[in-house]
């Protein structure tokens, strides 16, 4: 009987999305009884001959298909008995048998660990947990707080954090003069892209951001080649320069590899997006060129170091990068901790302000809220207020 069911069902219905479970729900009906007691009518072919004996649910027909199999002949079998509905697989019947039966009841309930999932909910909700720190990421947090400092209009001045002396650096000038004539000749074939990248830098050292750099004999040095990265759907910078400071100089060490792997000091992305979720009214911001507002100690420019001209007409020139640079393994700490301490020194002056750049950036993204559009308002003021100092 089960097999015609089911060539049947094939039959109305081409294709049929099914859900295969171990089990649908316990043997119904839950206790075996008479049919005879219901009067059926000998001509009814039932879907379910053995309607009357305890079974295991095969099939559960959604309603967006059940009521496609009903006709509209139906018979009913008398008060406070079942109804028989004639269908496209024979006879269906439901309704209440009006026999006695025992009294049984079924409790449906979901195996999964409620008491974990929110245990698992509130690790990730605690604000109070601060990261176990290794030997050398406590280094880290050590050297920024004894070495950043930040000048009369507010802005900071950070060191790098070495693990190992920059007297193991060796000769990395020459591989960053054949990368920059590589770069040269490809920028010569796209002179849109060309512009781009000249504009690029022509504002990176208008800005201060990078300077010419007087060579000496007496102080290790580090040259870091850089290529564009072109984002035509950016609606800033269409064109990123990146620097890259983890090619090996002729001692086999780049200037990456000596600096320290620093902590994470923001807030994990569920959490922060957790917090967000709650909010009435949402807030969506980004520091501008974060990297580019945080000054590198003079001491640290020797090993920042590029080459550029504009033009090949020129003489190629060494320019030292003079902030947290885009391709250092320490800008991301160094930028987000920078960050962490604005919140540090101001929480006294605003609590609500200050524990939202705490809390709520994510690198260089801000995601926060409030209850309401005057405060969210506020929020926003008071946070770039901060920020702005």
């Amino acid at each position: 009987m089960h097999c015609q069911i089911l060539i049947l069902l094939f039959q109305v219905f081409k294709t049929t999305n099914c859900l295969v479970i171990p089990q649908i729900t316990g043997e119904l009906p839950n206790c075996y009884f008479d049919p005879i007691q219901l009067e059926i009518q000998s001509h009814c072919q039932l879907a379910d001959p053995k309607f009357h004996e305890p079974g295991q649910v095969d099939l559960l027909i959604g309603a967006d298909t059940f009521w496609d199999l009903l006709d509209n002949e139906k018979i009913s079998l008398g008060s406070h008995k079942p109804i028989l509905h004639n269908s496209r697989l024979g006879w269906f019947i439901s309704g209440p048998l009006g026999i006695s039966t025992p009294n049984h009841s079924f409790c449906h309930l979901s195996t999964l660990d409620v008491q974990k999932q929110l245990a698992k909910f509130w690790e990730i909700e605690e604000l109070s947990c601060e990261p176990i720190l290794s030997d050398e990421k406590f280094q880290a947090e050590g050297h920024f707080s004894d070495n950043f400092k930040r000048g009369s209009n507010g802005r900071f001045t950070v060191a790098i954090p070495l693990k190992k002396s920059s007297e193991v650096l060796g000769d990395s000038k020459l591989q960053a003069t054949n990368q920059f004539l590589q770069l040269e000749r490809k920028l010569s074939k796209n002179p849109k892209l060309k512009a781009m990248y000249t504009d690029f830098m022509t504002e990176y050292h208008d800005l201060g951001l990078m300077s010419i750099f007087s060579s000496s004999n007496f102080k290790p040095t580090y040259y870091s080649p850089h290529h564009g990265v072109l984002k035509e759907d950016s609606s800033t910078t269409k064109l990123r320069v990146v620097f890259n400071s983890s090619v090996p100089s002729s001692s086999g060490v780049s200037y990456n590899s000596i600096q320290m792997v620093e902590p994470v000091v923001q807030e994990d992305l569920v959490s922060i997006m957790l917090r967000f979720r709650q909010d009435q009214y949402i807030i969506s911001a980004d520091i501008c060129k974060m990297y580019r507002q945080i000054l590198v100690q003079e001491e640290f420019h020797p090993l920042q170091l590029i080459l550029w001209r504009a033009d090949p007409m020129y003489e190629l020139q060494t320019f030292s990068l003079n902030t947290v640079t885009y391709g250092t393994a320490s800008a991301p700490f160094l930028a987000t901790r920078c960050l962490k301490q604005l919140a540090i020194e101001y929480e006294s002056l605003n609590h609500h302000a200050s524990r939202v750049i705490s809390k709520d950036f994510y690198v260089d993204d801000l995601l926060s809220g409030a209850d309401s559009f005057e405060e969210a308002v506020r929020l926003c003021q008071e946070v770039s207020s901060i920020l702005k100092l």
